[in-house]
């Protein structure tokens, strides 16, 4: 495979992108073709010692040639049906997550803008998961709930390949809190609450505008 990208002096790749929308996907290495859907940048809680990282669709919009609004957004939503002797027994997952921000681009040359800006996540795990059977045919149903929210501050920079083609990274100082429960009949544990604030990296983004 030969990909090749052609530039143009008459116009500049980075400056004039006001208007202009774009698909983000982020680079995760060379496991299926290097490109995942976009990193919301949390990891929704899925029991007191496990998460879940949440990728899914990206988008950028710039409404001048300085600023910029993005969101990506995640949806999932699993059944898997087990049997028992007293009959069938169905686990349902779902996960939402929402992640809108804006960019200001203070620096724009041919191939290079650099911005910062901010953003918000937020993030939701919800399993309902049936055990057994009660003595009266009602199924004893358990549950798990993990919430995630976050605020950040972005630096970051696009480096353009072609006129619409662009590779990104970004630097997050994000403040991120996390709790959770699990319920079994009349009995609720809650996950131990977490609050942390930490500077973060997120993988190469890959942007695709038209």
């Amino acid at each position: 495979m030969v990909a090749a990208f052609a530039f143009s002096e008459d116009e500049p790749t980075a400056i004039n992108r006001a208007k202009q929308k774009g698909l983000l996907f982020t680079m995760t290495g060379l496991g299926d073709f290097g490109v995942s859907g976009n990193l919301l940048g949390i990891a929704v809680p899925t029991s007191s010692a496990s998460s879940q990282k949440l990728a899914g669709l990206g988008m950028k919009y710039y409404l001048s040639n300085k600023i910029a609004i993005r969101g990506a957004l995640h949806l999932g939503w699993a059944q898997t049906e087990t049997q028992s002797a007293a009959g069938s027994l169905k686990t349902t997952t779902t996960i939402i997550g929402i992640a809108p921000g804006m960019e200001y681009h203070f620096l724009n040359t041919k191939a290079v803008s650099a911005y910062f800006g901010g953003a918000a996540a937020a993030g939701v795990y919800n399993s309902t998961n049936p055990s057994s059977y009660d003595a009266m045919g009602n199924p004893t149903v358990g549950k798990v709930q993990g919430m995630i929210y976050s605020l950040a501050f972005l630096l970051g920079a696009e480096f353009f390949l072609a006129e619409n083609i662009s590779l990104g990274a970004e630097y997050q100082i994000a403040a991120t809190s996390t709790s959770g429960k699990t319920e079994a009949g009349t009995s609720s544990k809650d996950f131990p609450k977490t609050l942390n604030l930490g500077i973060n990296s997120i993988a190469a983004t890959l942007a695709i505008y038209w």
